[in-house]
């Protein structure tokens, strides 16, 4: 009688170990793949948001320039339901709550400048037209070289300075509202400065129009 060979197969410790392997590379390629999702997400988002942060920017520098330089703080902020809506484009375009997640806030405030001893620095605030003329520190025998002699100080001089300068600040943020003085992650911020030549502000609401440099 012929006795045939013994089939030779896979033991089960042989399906365990490479149903472990399988299992792992799945894992692995998945969350790669989901990571890689994210990170297009978020990139995206990002770029909208960059891309909102200009509009609104734009729109805060339009309103300085068509209302002039205020006395008090501008805090303004929403949402982008309505954006395209009404004309921002020259015409209504409907972008179909693609903006929903998104909220922007700005601020156009006055700079607290912070400047450092005034000691020796007469001839540069003269140049500038900051700070006592020549005749009077020559009067006040400083000599030119010590406005503090004169009783001027640092935080006099930013007083001064004021409203010549405005701080422009928006704020675009998607998902949980970011805590004042605290880094976001999901928001993209802008900042620039406006010069004001003129040093004249307009007497805004809850503002006092006696201050000083307000427009009369």
């Amino acid at each position: 009688m012929r006795v045939r060979p013994a089939r030779s197969g896979f033991t089960l410790l042989e399906v365990v170990v490479a149903l472990v392997i399988l299992t792992m590379s799945l894992f692995v390629l998945v969350n790669a793949q989901a990571s890689s999702v994210f990170m297009t997400t978020d990139s995206q988002r990002t770029l909208t948001a960059t891309w909102l942060a200009q509009q609104k920017m734009t729109e805060a520098l339009l309103r300085v320039e068509a209302d002039g330089v205020q006395a008090t703080d501008i805090e303004e902020d929403g949402d982008f339901q309505d954006f395209g809506g009404d004309g921002d484009f020259g015409e209504n375009v409907d972008f179909g709550g693609e903006f929903d997640d998104f909220h922007w806030a700005y601020t156009i405030r006055a700079v607290d400048i912070k400047l450092g001893d005034v000691s020796g620095n007469s001839g540069a605030m003269q140049d500038a037209g900051i700070g006592p003329s020549q005749e009077q520190m020559d009067a006040s025998g400083s000599g030119g070289k010590d406005l503090s002699d004169l009783g001027v100080q640092p935080d006099m001089i930013g007083e001064m300075l004021k409203p010549y300068i405005r701080e422009v600040r928006v704020l675009i943020w998607w998902g949980e509202e970011p805590a004042e003085g605290e880094d976001c992650e999901d928001c993209v911020e802008l900042v620039t400065h406006v010069a004001n030549p003129t040093g004249e502000v307009v007497a805004g609401a809850g503002s006092d129009p006696t201050a000083t440099g307000a427009a009369q």
